[in-house]
Formats: C-alpha cells, structure tokens, sequence
C-alpha cells in the first residue's frame, strides 16, 4: 500500500510495483491510512514523510505500536535524504528508508529483498490471455474545421457492459446515438475542451436519452466558456433541455470514480486554453485519451517545463493510447498548425518509450493526409518490427472496435 500526496511519484512507485507482480493500491493522503491498512493486512506500506491527514513518521509509529501489525515491513521515503531523516525513520521503527530521487532504480531490488519475488498467481497474465475488461468503439477521430460527414470529429465511446462512458461530443456522437439505449440509466460524457470538432454533436443530446436516464456531463474549468453555457448553446434547439436528468460537473487535474470500478484521472494537456487528458482504468486495464495534445519538445528557444514528466506518467503502461497525430514530420506545417498538436512521430516515440501496448493515431487535420494514406504508417511498423518492439500501431477511424 502506497500513501502518498505526489500523484506522480505514486503512479511511478504503482507502475513498478504492478509491472513486478505485486498487488498494490495507492491513496493520496494518510488520513485513513491506519484504518485501511488494518484492514487490508498488507505485507509492506510505503510511506510519505509528509502528507496531508497524517504524516508518514507517525503512520509508521502506530503501526509498529500495535502487535497485530508490528512485523509489517514499512518503508517510509522522502525527496529530503538527509541522515537526520534517515536516522528519525528508523528510530519510528521503519524498515527501511529510501530517497525518492533515486526510487526508480532501487525499489525494485528493494521489493524482491522484504517480500521476495511475487508468486506467479499475482502476476498479470498476459494481455493476451486475459478476457477484455471493456470495449472501445471510435465514432469518430478528425479534427478541424470543414469535415465532412463521412469524416466525423471526435467520438469515442467505452461500454463496460452495459454501462456507457463517453469521452467528446463531435459529430461522431451522431453514430453513438443512433444505437438503442444502453440497459444502465447513468450514462457519463467526458469532454476534454469546447472546441467545435469536440462539441458540435452536443445537439444530438436533446433527443438520445429518455427522462428515465441521467446524463452527467464532466467538462474543463474554463473561465473563458463555462459548462453550462457551453450546453445551452448546443442545446438551443430544444431551449438548452433535454429529456434526461442532467448533471454537471466542472473539473481539473484530479482523479475520481466515474462508475464504482471505472476510475478517471485527468491531465491539462499541451494545448490553447483549457484541454484535458483522460485516463481511465477498470480492473487493472486501462485506456489514455489524449486527441488534442502537443508532446513537448525542447530547442535552444525552448526551454523543458515539467510537462513532459507528467505526460509520461500520464501514459506509462497504458493498454490503449489514443492520441493526436494531426501531421506527420514530413508535413511540416507552419507554427499556428503544430502549436497545440503532434507528429505521428511524436507520438509513436511517446508510446514505445513509455511501454504503452497499443496506439492510435487520432485528429487527422484537413489538409494533411492520414499517416497512412502518406505512407508514413507502413514505415513507422518497419522500424519498430526492426527493433523488435511490441507497439501496436494504427490510425483511428470511424467503426474501430477494440477490446482493451
């Protein structure tokens, strides 16, 4: 169990925990700590120094005072490694302490020496091997102005069972909608921002869902265009109503449960004004959305920020990474055309380093052919059969079904 208020920091200490084998669970603060990990009985918590709720020198103090949970392993770690902090970790009984700066290359040996190596049943079998814990349908994945109708913009939709998520409003919605009804009542729309290739299909809304349904629509803060205005002006046809119960939610850089086992987290992406990323996981899978997002990169104008990092973790071990491909570098559009998007490239270079399994390439511009119809897709499965990478790659479109 890992207690931790950098989320950053945590996802890389879950991903190399999970990768190794282990069951493990992450929380933001130590506030419940002692009372979830009573409950839960693990074989090791790692914790933070400092944290809101409680902090991680007196989490490890409780536990090793309570008999039942003194022989738990605790490692707490801290970005501050200085003795002084050592020294008062193992006075609170910790088994270990480690210096954050150096988790990514210690933690491993680190696991195998307190817990030994994880028994094969904890393992994840390969993907492969597994049922699918959901299913992914594209609707649509162009993005600009001027589609056609046989280009639809952005609409992808994700059925867990019969639960529905749907991730842009585009004119893909049109497709979506014209589907009978899903069998459960909540259905949620996640929107990564207010451009028109992301809401023109909003419309659509006013008729899909019978009053019996609840729609909750989860959109960026955005001083500039609040929620609710977006969707009365979308919705202007019908006076701003639809039949369904509506339910808004403005939202930021955080995580929370879209459905009871569905959680979401989101990432202000490298984009003009108020653009989100998605990132949601269900039973241990997990699928990133990213259409409109320029992967950072850094010149002798351009100095590093700390975005690349967090895309990074943002990604890293994703079973499905849609995201923006609006050119190819042989394109080379001009500034205004790249600010805010990516290469193919890029985002090829993006998932293989980040050990993401499968990529589709989304937002094709007009006036740039699709990677595939340039050529340049057959070439990018060249390289990375040559270099014997596993990475799936392939250009979104309208009626991609995939199974995650």
């Amino acid at each position: 169990m890992i207690f931790d208020d950098d989320a950053h920091y945590a996802e890389m200490v879950y991903e190399i925990c999970a990768t190794e084998g282990y069951t493990v669970e992450k929380h933001p603060d130590g506030g419940r700590a002692l009372e979830l990990i009573r409950a839960a009985r693990p074989r090791l918590v790692l914790l933070d120094v400092m944290m809101p709720g409680m902090d991680g020198m007196s989490i490890c103090r409780a536990l090793k005072g309570d008999p039942r949970l003194a022989a738990l392993h605790v490692v707490v770690a801290s970005a501050k490694a200085f003795p002084e902090d050592a020294e008062a970790a193992r006075a609170s009984g910790a088994t270990e302490f480690m210096d954050k700066t150096h988790a990514g290359s210690r933690l491993r040996p680190l696991l195998q020496r307190l817990l030994g190596a994880a028994a094969p049943a904890a393992a994840p079998a390969p993907a492969a091997d597994r049922p699918p814990a959901f299913q992914v349908r594209v609707w649509g994945a162009h993005g600009g102005p001027g589609v056609s109708p046989e280009n639809p913009t952005s609409c992808v939709s994700l059925h867990f069972g019969d639960r529905l998520v749907i991730l842009d409003a585009g004119t893909g919605l049109e497709g979506l909608c014209a589907l009978p009804a899903p069998a459960h009542k909540e259905i949620w729309l996640l929107l990564t921002h207010y451009h028109p290739s992301h809401i023109a299909g909003l419309g659509r809304l006013g008729t899909a869902f019978g009053p019996d349904y609840t729609l909750n629509i989860a959109g960026p803060a955005d001083g500039r265009r609040p929620l609710d205005k977006v969707l009365a002006g979308a919705l202007s046809a019908t006076q701003g109503r639809t039949a369904a119960k509506l339910k808004l939610f403005t939202i930021t850089e955080s995580t929370f449960g879209v459905l009871p086992d569905v959680q979401a987290r989101m990432l202000f992406c490298f984009h003009p004004g108020a653009a989100l990323g998605f990132r949601l996981t269900h039973q241990g899978r997990s699928l990133v959305y990213c259409p409109d997002n320029e992967i950072e990169t850094v010149s002798e104008e351009r100095i590093a920020t700390d975005f690349a990092e967090k895309l990074s973790l943002f990604v890293r071990s994703a079973d499905v990474l849609i995201h923006d491909a609006a050119y190819t570098q042989s394109q080379t559009p001009p500034d205004a055309g790249r600010r805010g998007h990516s290469s193919c490239e890029a985002a090829v270079d993006l998932a293989r380093r980040e050990g993401v399994r499968r990529l589709l390439l989304f937002h094709s511009s007009p006036g740039f052919p699709a990677p595939a119809q340039a050529g340049v897709l057959d070439g990018i499965r060249r390289k990375l059969k040559e270099d014997g990478s596993s990475l799936v790659v392939e250009c979104a479109a309208p009626g991609m079904r995939i199974a995650v």
